[in-house]
């Protein structure tokens, strides 16, 4: 409904604001009207809101059956270090296995190569022995040992610089060099006692050089002169000669002992007596079998170069 204008009282209200007065029925010309449900027909229509696009574990979730629960960050680290274990156990089984076959391949080839002689064939189980396939047959025959070579002869052994000659010829050097040890004592003893000198001394000391060449007759007989030219011959003279020296020795040392009673000496002369003819019966035989040994010694030291000696160096 329209009002009408109210005229101002006075001067100031002719420029006073009047706001305006809003038509009758004006608000519902802009109401909100709901929209109106459309019927179920339509419903396909219908704008739905976007789905988000599954994450990792909804996508893996597609492919799990039914009441499966999705797998935590710890049970899928405890999964993977399992599979890492079983992974690393047959790596160690493979290579085990690698080890253990190795093993038996170098065993059956060393066996092949270095085992067995021809004495056992034939109680070899005819696999063995025929040589069925994967066995190590071609590389046993390509190992098989060089025939032997021919031995050499008893002549050639001996030529050989060292040979047994060689070895008999300086164990009777060293043999040798020890029988000259007593020489000067025995000397010295005789000679005093022909002077009536150290009669008791003398007496001593030839009897133990009688006992040193008693001790050169056992180590030569140890030991071996069959392969030395004429060592038969050699070690008899020898033998004969130390006896023989040795006999002297005893004799020689009871003349001091029967000198040194009463009317032994004379003018500081020994008197003789019948040890000491034997005595020098005896030291002359040995005298013999010395050159005689000697001659045959140095035709083999000469040989194998080794020491030359003459008779009294026996």
């Amino acid at each position: 409904m329209n009002l009408a204008p109210v005229p101002p009282d006075g001067a100031d209200d002719a420029t006073r604001f009047i706001p305006p007065v809003p038509p009758e029925g004006a608000d519902d010309a802009t109401r909100f009207i709901p929209p109106v449900p459309r019927e179920r027909g339509h419903d396909e229509t219908r704008i739905l809101p976007p789905v988000p696009p599954p994450e990792a574990d909804a996508f893996e979730s597609l492919f799990r059956q039914e009441g499966d629960r999705p797998e935590s960050p710890r049970a899928r680290a405890v999964r993977e270090e399992r599979e890492a274990e079983r992974q690393k156990a047959s790596q160690l089984a493979v290579m085990g296995a690698v080890v253990v076959a190795c093993a038996v391949l170098g065993l059956g080839l060393s066996a092949a190569i270095y085992g067995g002689d021809d004495t056992g064939k034939d109680d070899a189980p005819p696999s063995v022995a025929a040589g069925t396939p994967g066995t190590s047959a071609p590389a046993r025959s390509a190992a098989a040992p060089p025939p032997p070579k021919p031995s050499p002869s008893a002549s050639e052994e001996e030529d050989r610089p060292d040979g047994p000659a060689r070895t008999q010829a300086e164990a009777l050097d060293r043999l040798l060099a020890d029988s000259n040890n007593s020489r000067d004592a025995v000397v010295r003893s005789v000679a005093n006692i022909r002077q009536c000198q150290e009669l008791g001394r003398a007496a001593t000391d030839l009897r133990g050089a009688a006992e040193q060449r008693r001790i050169l007759v056992a180590r030569l007989q140890a030991l071996g002169v069959d392969r030395l030219p004429r060592g038969g011959e050699l070690s008899a003279a020898l033998i004969r000669a130390w006896q023989s020296s040795a006999a002297a020795d005893d004799h020689y040392a009871s003349w001091a002992e029967q000198v040194q009673g009463e009317r032994g000496c004379r003018d500081g002369r020994a008197r003789t007596t019948r040890r000491a003819v034997e005595g020098n019966r005896a030291s002359a035989a040995a005298t013999e079998a010395k050159r005689q040994a000697a001659g045959m010694w140095n035709a083999i030291a000469e040989e194998h170069e080794l020491t030359e000696r003459r008779a009294e160096q026996l």
